[in-house]
């Protein structure tokens, strides 16, 4: 007998072609629940009798786990509008890549509104097992898209969860509705979690409106399933999806306890308007962080879909975003100058920074409590920080602030019982937000009312218990504000000052328009005194307040007491200066004209050494003087003053070419 003998290549040829390597479509055309028949052989098929394919969703997950390579399921059952698969236990895990596509069946459409949601679902899928999960995915890389995910009629306890991620990531959901009816409403059972997030880098949403999901009537809508540093929930982005409100998102549809829980590296929402997450309805917290690195970032929290409508959520002892354990680099709202913020409705609390020891996070840009249903939090904070070992957080900044509007790194707090709480840590500081109407505090240290000030500043507590400010006067026009600090000696502090309708029921603060900031250093006895004008008019009755932060302890105090705007006094000053030569030699018999802003005038005349002098000038106004002689010309011939206070160098100087008469 003669063996033939094959070349090497040609039984690698053989071996390739015996195992399966190119992705496989399966069409599912039964709504029934039925095994594969013979699980491996590349078809799928749950009935031996019928003739052809008679493919169930069970039979196509089966027969994808057995290939290599990323499959697709796809649908064609038979028959128009919504055809419903009911399940009784969980699918088989996932544990190959797989793309299972409801948009495929005929009828159905993904979305195209970039506001609200036209989708039209043709497959329903109802698990009416008892606290079991739908679909678990472990071999990653798979996308699920266009499905309707609800409870069926199974009875117990609302547990189970429609979709589990574990093991393996880069898993995608796309164009989903969770817990909902086709048109929207709210199914009559609701099942425990939408999505179980135990893996890394899954996407759920994305920029377009094709792929926004709807996770809704859930104990929980996007969990973390294994928190506190673990590899559970990192690297996620989590965008342009409704979350706890109706299609539309103008209704809330709820979640009983957190809405989206993420771990380190992961984003919700992003820098641009259509990555914006709709967030409402939860009992807890909008959005629970646990790791570092998280940007949370151009969010409604609590809002409905048009920006200003105020949706249920959060009420009792939740908040709009949570920060659950220790987390450094975390990103909030405005990072590396990206102008898109959260907006984040009254929550008892709006931004909670408790979790253990939390540092180095960055809360900028966002809206915190503008959008309300016009009731009072008689409780809530707007962003409370205070973990035992918590330091260094940043509430606001000093990048691209604008005198007299909230820009930049600027957060606005308002409509909560206190604006801003610190109970522990140090190195926390308060910069450039605008913080009004809130019933108590503006901003609070050791939550205990305001902290009188110490001499020396020794004191220790939540940010040293830093001293505030001390303003003696404030005058309207370009707003003149003098005053005194105490404070830790030969240090160097940045003073903000804010103006306010009203001041505070308790005198100090809040701080609702930035008009500027000062830095000054402390002498040796720890004072330094001020007396600064800034551009912003301060309406004569208004109040301003201040802060003071320490440039090397980062520590920013409360605000200080609030001081009525006064009109400029028209106490007497005096104005005079000096008409002289290029080199500096005395003109004499030059007019000088002071004009007021109502055109009035007076004259003096330069003296036999090039001086002149108005006396008895009101402070507070605007004056322009004009140099004026028959024999020569200025280099300046007329100058503008804002007088204030005794000045000495309006001086004119005659230009080369002049022909004059000197002293």
């Amino acid at each position: 007998m003669k063996l033939t003998i094959l070349p090497l290549c040609l039984l690698a040829l053989l071996f390739t072609f015996s195992i399966q390597t190119f992705a496989t479509t399966f069409v599912v055309n039964l709504t029934t629940d039925q095994f594969d028949f013979f699980i491996g052989d590349g078809l799928c098929d749950a009935d031996q009798v019928t003739a052809g394919d008679q493919c169930t969703l069970r039979a196509a997950i089966q027969e994808a786990n057995s290939t290599v390579g990323l499959d697709v399921i796809n649908f064609a059952i038979p028959g128009s509008g919504l055809q419903t698969i009911q399940l009784n236990t969980g699918l088989p895990t996932i544990t190959n890549p797989v793309l299972i596509d409801g948009y495929s069946q005929p009828g159905a459409s993904p979305n195209t509104l970039p506001i609200g949601n036209d989708a039209v679902f043709s497959i329903e899928i109802r698990q009416n097992g008892l606290g079991v999960n739908t679909f678990v995915i472990s071999g990653g890389s798979s996308t699920l898209k266009g499905l309707l995910l609800n409870r069926g009629t199974g009875g117990g306890a609302e547990n189970g969860t429609m979709v589990t991620f574990i093991t393996n990531g880069g898993n995608r959901i796309e164009g989903c509705w969770f817990g909902l009816n086709p048109d929207g409403t709210a199914t009559s059972l609701r099942i425990s979690t939408g999505i179980s997030n135990a893996s890394s880098g899954n996407v759920i949403g994305g920029l377009s409106p094709s792929v926004r999901n709807v996770i809704s009537n859930l104990n929980s809508a996007i969990r973390n399933s294994s928190p506190s540093g673990g590899t559970s929930g990192t690297n996620s982005v989590i965008q342009n999806n409704y979350i706890g409100t109706d299609p539309s998102g103008t209704q809330a549809r709820n979640i009983l306890m957190n809405a989206i829980e993420v771990g380190r590296s992961s984003i919700v929402g992003g820098a641009v308007q259509n990555a914006r997450n709709i967030i409402a309805g939860f009992g807890n917290t909008g959005i629970l962080a646990d790791g570092s690195e998280i940007t949370i970032q151009n969010n409604y929290i609590g809002v409905a879909a048009d920006g200003s409508t105020r949706l249920g959520g959060g009420d009792v002892g939740g908040g709009g975003i949570g920060i659950a354990a220790t987390n450094n680099n975390l990103f909030i709202g405005n990072f590396n100058n990206v102008i898109a913020n959260n907006i984040i409705a009254r929550f008892g609390t709006g931004i909670n920074l408790t979790g253990g020891g939390n540092s180095g996070t960055v809360v900028r840009g966002n809206s915190i409590g503008v959008v309300s249903d016009g009731s009072l939090n008689q409780s809530g904070q707007g962003i409370s920080v205070g973990s035992t070992f918590s330091s260094k957080n940043i509430i606001g900044g000093a990048n691209n602030l604008t005198t007299g509007s909230c820009t930049g790194d600027c957060n606005i707090i308002t409509n909560f019982n206190k604006g801003i709480v610190i109970t522990n840590g140090t190195g926390h500081q308060i910069l450039g937000n605008s913080i009004y109407s809130n019933t108590d505090l503006g901003i609070d240290l050791d939550n205990d009312g305001v902290t009188p000030n110490d001499v020396g500043d020794p004191d220790t507590g939540a940010n040293d218990l830093q001293n505030f400010p001390f303003i003696d006067t404030v005058t309207s026009g370009s707003t003149r504000v003098t005053g005194r600090f105490f404070s830790t000696a030969n240090q160097t502090f940045r003073l903000e000052f804010f103006n306010n309708p009203v001041a505070d029921a308790s005198g100090y603060g809040e701080g609702q328009i930035y008009i500027g900031a000062i830095n000054v250093t402390t002498d040796a006895t720890g004072r330094a005194d001020f007396n600064q004008t800034f551009a912003y008019n301060s309406p004569v009755g208004s109040f301003v307040t201040s802060t003071a932060t320490n440039l090397t302890t980062l520590n920013t105090s409360e605000f200080s007491f609030a001081i009525q705007v006064q009109a400029p006094t028209a106490a007497s000053v005096t104005v005079s200066g000096r008409v002289i030569t290029a080199q500096g030699r005395g003109i004499r018999s030059v007019i000088v004209i002071m004009t007021d802003s109502n055109g009035n005038t007076r004259t003096a005349t330069s003296s036999s050494s090039g001086y002149y002098r108005f006396t008895d000038v009101p402070a507070g106004e605007t004056y322009i003087f004009t140099a004026r002689g028959k024999r020569f010309s200025f280099r300046q011939n007329s100058q503008v003053l804002s007088v204030m206070e005794d000045t000495d160098d309006i001086n004119f100087v005659a230009s080369d070419q002049s022909v004059f008469s000197v002293n």
